[in-house]
């Protein structure tokens, strides 16, 4: 009977954990939580800049409070994620009822919505798609909804603002993500591993490559076994019961 509920569905169904096979979470290593925010625009950019072995493709996102005012004019306040505009491709999530740009429309940045902010917002308007919002100073147009429960990443955005990352501005702490080529799939046999990385004036930044495993496992099977555990202990429950009643009683460095 739970598993036919809504939210339980959405929390276990194994498709809503689905990532691109490979990714990894990149952090600095003096913080112990992988939830932190950690990591600069500038840093990736560095890292993009150069020659890569173990990674064929970087993705940012940071987070920020910001006011949204939509074509209505009502205005709410977001958790918006400043991302990179290839950060779904990415991950390889399906963004529903998507929407490109049709031609004489104005170029502005797309803004992806959470499935809560466009049912609270927008009531799960689908007219919703296209039109302009201002976010913050940016003025951007919504070209789609993220499934509910697809999100595995830290925070908890309202919606995601893609531009190319030169345009994302400079300060502030985010979160890089990376995808594993061949070569570096191979390297990962735990869960994590030390990172190395030189930045142009020869500082080194120690960094942890931390696995989406533990994001895409989901919580299904032990749902599940726990409901069989219960099923199996439930005649021992119910004969306990009676009686009660008759009675009235680390890996080296990469480089």
């Amino acid at each position: 009977v739970a598993y036919l509920l809504p939210g339980v569905r959405t929390v276990i169904h194994p498709s809503l954990y689905h990532l691109r096979p490979g990714l990894m979470l990149i952090q600095d290593a003096r913080y112990n939580n992988d939830s932190a925010a950690t990591i600069s625009i500038e840093q990736l950019r560095t890292w993009e800049g150069r020659r890569q072995k173990y990674f064929d493709g970087f993705a940012f996102y940071r987070t920020t409070q910001e006011s949204a005012t939509s074509e209505t004019g009502s205005v709410t306040r977001w958790e918006v994620a400043h991302a990179s505009s290839n950060l779904f491709t990415l991950l390889g999530l399906p963004v529903q009822d998507s929407r490109t740009a049709t031609e004489g429309e104005p170029k502005v940045p797309g803004i992806v919505l959470s499935n809560e902010a466009w049912k609270r917002e927008f009531g799960r308007n689908s007219h919703a798609l296209g039109s302009l919002m201002t976010v913050g100073r940016h003025t951007a147009r919504v070209v789609g909804v993220l499934s509910e429960g697809a999100w595995r990443l830290p925070g908890q955005p309202d919606a995601w603002l893609l531009q190319p990352e030169s345009e994302i501005a400079s300060g502030g702490l985010g979160y890089a993500v990376a995808h594993l080529t061949s070569p570096g799939q191979s390297e990962m046999w735990t869960s994590r591993v030390h990172i190395t990385a030189y930045n142009p004036d020869d500082s080194v930044d120690d960094l942890w490559g931390v696995a989406f495993e533990e994001r895409t496992r989901g919580p299904r099977d032990t749902y599940l076994f726990t409901v069989l555990l219960a099923l199996l202990s439930l005649p021992a429950i119910t004969s306990v019961s009676m009686g009660e009643y008759g009675f009235s009683l680390h890996k080296p460095s990469w480089k």
